[in-house]
């Protein structure tokens, strides 16, 4: 019989006076509570740390706090946060949003029922600053933007997401590549094929002017938002590009640093071969849309044709990345 799980919660703060309290009141209300939290703070210059203290003074279970002394941003204070859990299982925690009760034993039973599982993301109820939802769900953006990908692959919602404490191995410390701790956990989860996505919505995902996340916060800006990435040009994509292959190259690397008796300490179930060699056509495949796009619009048929017949346009939208290609 699998022994219980111990549940911690990583949480990073900064100037969130405005939100924390009801955060921490929904964390308070789980179905199944934590068995730690962790909350660093990023210097703030509000009530934050107070709030936080006045909270731990009267929670029924372990909260731990840490304040910096000087500003590191969110990526790395997620980071601090997240090397101080000493649960089985690690839960993101935003300062700002509103967790439903039975998140914490959703997530707890995917772990508990699947081994091979070493990270869950769930889906988001969006509301307005005042916690008000708005009817829409995260995934709806993705789908109606047309980039949900197989698998939900553009659902990497940090606040949404929980990972088994192992997987510290691979993801720590965080590449300082400006591109999101929550981004790039999901790299690590989705390259070792390790991922699950519950569509279930768990939490209330709360929208205003101070957001870290760059999703935009109305149909609008929507509308705004996927008008400009179609009208980049091929010299903005193959900025994207190379940035997105480097990260994968910082995962090539630890991989090979940690062997396959390392990948096998972080989970036996990991196949190291399929990492290795999926992690190996991802490159390829990124290496090759990059020489594409600094190629005029006719000398690119038959190498789009190539990457087409070779599966390369599966690591990007599809069919619609192979036609894009053709006409930017």
């Amino acid at each position: 019989m699998q022994k219980p799980l111990r549940l911690s919660i990583a949480m990073a703060t900064f100037n969130g006076e405005l939100y924390l309290r009801e955060q921490l009141s929904s964390l308070l209300a789980q179905d199944r509570r934590p068995d730690e939290i962790i909350i660093f703070d990023d210097s703030s210059t509000d009530r934050t740390v107070d709030i936080a203290y006045q909270f731990k003074a009267y929670a029924p279970f372990d909260i731990r706090i840490f304040t910096g002394s000087t500003r590191v941003g969110y990526e790395k204070n997620f980071e601090r946060a997240i090397r101080e859990c000493t649960g089985d299982i690690i839960f993101l925690c935003d300062q700002d949003d509103y967790w439903y009760p039975k998140k914490m034993l959703v997530i707890e039973r995917h772990f508990i029922e699947h081994e091979w599982i070493m990270g869950v993301v769930h889906d988001l109820d969006l509301a307005d600053s005042h916690l008000k939802p708005t009817g829409e769900k995260l995934t709806n953006y993705f789908r109606s933007a047309g980039t949900l990908g197989h698998n939900c692959k553009s659902l990497v919602a940090g606040c949404g997401t929980a990972f088994r404490s192992t997987l510290r191995d691979l993801v720590m410390p965080i590449p300082e590549l400006n591109y999101g701790h929550d981004r790039w956990i999901h790299i690590v989860l989705q390259s070792t094929n390790t991922r699950f996505v519950e569509l279930q919505p768990l939490q209330l995902f709360r929208r205003h002017e101070t957001n870290t996340s760059t999703l935009p916060k109305n149909n609008y800006l929507s509308f705004l938002f996927n008008l400009e990435s179609a009208t980049k040009d091929s010299a903005s994509f193959i900025s994207i590009y190379t940035h997105q292959a480097q990260v994968y190259r910082v995962l090539w690397d630890r991989l090979n640093k940690i062997g396959p008796q390392g990948l096998a300490a972080i989970n036996p179930l990991i196949s190291f071969r399929r990492t290795f060699n999926g992690l190996h056509r991802i490159l390829v495949s990124y290496d090759s849309r990059i020489h594409l796009l600094s190629l005029t619009r006719l000398k690119r048929m038959p190498l789009a044709l190539t990457m087409l017949f070779r599966g390369d346009y599966r690591h990007f939208q599809g069919i619609k990345s192979f036609l894009k290609d053709l006409i930017r």
